[in-house]
Parts: structure tokens; sequence; C-alpha cells
């Protein structure tokens, strides 16, 4: 008689929770992703030897859209990451075995759209698969449109000066709705997102407010009076009547929006504006390159210098991993100035999957505050200081542990020491 192995029955997904729950989740994302990958590889046989002529398709788009019954916009991305993939090896590999996902191949597809970065795109083969293993997917895409201004700083150029020529307004009633339509310049943009953003912040504060009066400290933000869009259209509405009612005229008050670069990059972009020779960066330094507003939206680096020229500019020092010099030890709140710098320097909180503008974050204490810098506990210093949005901040507070890896990257663990979203790092553990 054989012997039985008794195989133990898999738990049922609701009863996962924590890291086991979201292992579960990326396992099936990840066979979706190879599955995809497969997908594109017979697409690819197809796109270069035209066989979807046999059908009398006239191209491969049309084909997709004949045999998979999908849109014209779902053939032609497919397409475009085919063709990507076809000059990008080491990122097909990682697509191949569920390293990368779809949304990763559609920002570099992105990319090779632009003629001046389509004939040197499989040079930044091995970098791009890195940072799209590595990276949140804002970063990342933050990443590639950095590239994209690399490679083609006159064509960013004249795009953020189309944008601002194309500026308009519309607004309508159409039955019972109101509709407001804008659309400009990223500058202008930001400014204005800023002020919206601030009015929006107080309608949440006073929902909250509401909400713990009538139920207690930490209750659900599902039971807020408002959505956060409702709140955002009743922000607007504030800030029009303030404007109705203010004594200056329309032109009197402007709003200041702050502006980040490097040092390499500003140097390089006032050699082009008055004509002198500039020369490629190397692949090293390429993706530590910053030109964006406070709020981490990219900017047009011939705005900020322009801006650098007839204002004024704060210089400050970071170190390789991004993080701003020492700025005092032994005080509980961080300085306006550190927080002002930190928070440009950081777009948004910093939990994973949060993306609350950093403007409207706290500052956290990475390691928690020691009032006597002696014993254990971190030092308000800006290297200890983290960005979390109000609920983040209160949350980490339930045992969950917040620590920067050597490479700048912020990681955030549950009190079972399992890490939230964890991505491929080649970082020491955190100390314990």
């Amino acid at each position: 008689m054989g012997a039985v192995t008794l195989v133990p029955r898999p738990r049922p997904f609701e009863d996962l929770a924590g890291a086991a729950r979201d292992r579960e989740v990326l396992d099936a994302a990840r066979d979706a992703w190879r599955a995809n990958a497969r997908l594109l590889s017979l697409l690819d046989t197809v796109d270069a030897s035209m066989s979807f002529g046999d059908d009398g398709h006239g191209s491969t788009r049309a084909w997709l859209q004949a045999v998979l019954n999908c849109s014209g916009a779902d053939a032609a991305r497919l397409v475009a990451t085919v063709r990507v993939l076809r000059d990008m090896p080491t990122l097909a590999d990682e697509a191949a075995c569920g390293g990368v996902g779809a949304s990763q191949l559609t920002v570099v597809s992105q990319v090779r759209k632009n003629p001046r970065c389509r004939d040197r795109l499989g040079e930044f083969d091995a970098l791009l698969t890195d940072l799209a293993r590595t990276l949140t997917f804002d970063d990342f895409q933050q990443a590639c449109m950095r590239l994209i201004a690399m490679l083609d700083p006159d064509g960013t150029h004249r795009d953020h000066d189309a944008a601002h020529d194309r500026r308009g307004v519309t607004a309508s009633i159409v039955g019972t709705d109101f509709r407001l339509e804008a659309h400009g310049g990223n500058v202008d943009g930001a400014a204005m997102i800023e002020i919206l953003d601030r009015f929006a912040e107080t309608e949440f504060e006073a929902d909250w407010a509401a909400l713990v009066a009538e139920h207690g400290e930490h209750p659900p933000a599902a039971m807020l009076a408002r959505t956060a869009a409702q709140r955002r259209f009743d922000a607007l509405r504030k800030l029009f009547d303030v404007a109705a009612t203010a004594t200056e005229p329309p032109g009197g008050r402007t709003s200041n929006v702050d502006f980040v670069i490097d040092l390499a990059t500003f140097e390089e972009t006032l050699r082009r504006m008055v004509g002198l020779p500039v020369e490629d960066a190397d692949l090293a330094t390429l993706m530590t390159r910053r030109a964006h507003t406070s709020g981490g939206v990219p900017v047009d680096p011939v705005e900020i210098v322009a801006a650098a020229i007839m204002g004024r500019v704060r210089r400050v020092v970071v170190d390789s991993a991004g993080v701003v010099v020492d700025a005092g030890r032994r005080r509980r709140f961080f300085t306006p100035n550190v927080a002002n710098i930190i928070r440009s320097l950081n777009a948004r909180c910093t939990w994973p999957g949060c993306h609350r503008p950093a403007r409207r974050s706290q500052l956290d204490h990475a390691d928690p505050w020691c009032a006597s810098g002696d014993g254990p506990g971190g030092h308000t210093d800006a290297a200890n200081a983290n960005i979390l949005c109000a609920h983040h901040n209160r949350h980490k507070n339930r045992g969950f542990r917040t620590w920067r890896d050597p490479q700048g990257r912020w990681h955030t663990f549950r009190p079972d020491g399992s890490e939230i979203a964890p991505r491929p790092t080649t970082c020491p553990d955190p100390p314990p």
C-alpha cells in the first residue's frame, strides 16, 4: 500500500489578510502580465512578417481589430507595445516573466512616439527595465518624461509653448448642469490647482470636524457629509466668491509656485538659451535630473531658468539619494524652511498607493522623535523627515513603520513586519 501525502487545502481568499492577501493578488496579476507578453510575442511575428495581408487587411492594427474584436485605440496600443519590445529585448524578457506590467509598457510606448527618442530607446533598455521593476508607477512615469525632456529638449519646450498658446476656458449651462472646462500651460495650471487645493482642504477640515464631533475620534472617512468631488466644487464656488468680493483688482494678486531643478539641468538649459553647446548626460545621472514644481508637475527647464533670472533662487544641498542635509537636531517641529524644502523634493504622501500632494500633507518623523536626542528615536532634521498625509500619519501610530533605503526610496511595514507593496531592491533589509 502506497504512502498518502496530505496536501493542505489553500485558504479561501476572503480569509487572507496583509502580505498573504497582497501576494495572492500580485501572483494573479503576474499571470495576466505573462499571458499579455505571450500575446505580444505572437503579434510581433505577424507584424514583422506582414502576414495580416493574407486576409486583405492593410495593417496589423486593422487585423487586430478584426481578430480580437477590439477598439482601434486598444489595437493601436498593442501594436505600439509590440514595436517597443522589439527594440528592447531586456524589457521584453522582464515582461515575459511577469516582472513588468502593462501600465509600464504603455508608458514606454509613449516615449517611443517621440521621433527624437525612437531611435535611441534601445540604449536605455536595461536602465528603463530596472526602473520599471523597482519604481512605483508614478515615479517611473516621471522618469520617462525626464528621458523625453533630455533627448528632445527643443520639442519639450515647443510642447510647453503650444500648451500655453492653446489656453482657454469654456463655461456653459446644459439643462440643469453647469459645466466648466479650462486648459493651458502646466505652470499656470499648477498655481491654480494649488489655490483650489487650499480651498478644498478647508472644506475637508470642516467636514472632518463635524464628523468627529458627532462620532468621536477615528471615524471612517466614508461617513463624510460630502464626497471629494463635491467638496472641490464647493471650494471652487467659494474661490469665485472671494474673487468677486476682493477689494484689489484681479491683477493685483498673484500666486507663487516653487520650482525644483538640479544644478546640472539648470546649467545645461542656460547654455542652450545662450547658444552654447551641451553634451548628452550619461546614464548614471540621467534619472536624477529634476525640473518640476514643488507639487511634482513637470516644467520646461527654460521656464525655471527664466524665473530664476527674474526672481530669487534658494540653494538646497541634497545627497545622492535626494536626502536634504541636516537642518537641526533637537526640535520637535520642523522649521518652515525645512518643511518647504522637503515638500518640494517629495511630490506626494509616501504611503504606498497614496497620491495626496505633499503640499497638503504633514511632515513625519520616520523614526519617532526623541526629546533628549540621546536615547532611541529620531531627530528633527531633514534626514529623518517623511511626508505623510494626515490620514496615514495617524494610521502609522497603529504599529506601522516607515524606512528609507540607501537609494532614497521609502518602505512601509505592517505591525507584523511585512512590507506593504514591496518593490524589488538590492538594498539590505532595514534595521529592526
